[in-house]
């Protein structure tokens, strides 16, 4: 039990003010079933350099619509793999016709900056 005249130091649990590494950036990625952002199921976010595997999605929306950095990979195959589209994360900011962009539904997606 701390003693009411005790100074309590609040922090983040994960952020240690002596690190060299800046928190690790994230994308968030709003999925929706159909083409043309209809039906979202969906939020999930991703970091940098990772594939990631996707339920079936046909349209989605990148960070809310605003423009980010680097480049969005989305790919039919499970593994950022099979058919893939790859776009500049300034100007692709609602893939929203997969079939179109991509041959099917997007199963993977992969952003690199």
């Amino acid at each position: 039990m701390t003693n009411n005249n005790e100074k309590v130091d609040y922090k983040l649990n994960n952020v240690d003010s002596n690190s060299q590494n800046p928190p690790q950036q994230s994308l968030e990625i709003e999925m929706f079933s159909s083409n043309y952002l209809k039906d979202k199921f969906d939020t999930i976010a991703i970091q940098p350099g990772a594939c990631y595997g996707l339920p079936n999605i046909n349209s989605c929306m990148l960070d809310g619509g605003k423009p980010g950095e680097g480049t969005i990979k989305f790919c039919t195959g499970n593994n950022c793999d099979g058919k893939c589209h790859s776009g500049s994360r300034k100007t692709w900011l609602y893939p929203q016709h997969m079939l179109n962009d991509i041959g099917g539904s997007a199963n993977s997606v992969i952003w690199t900056i």
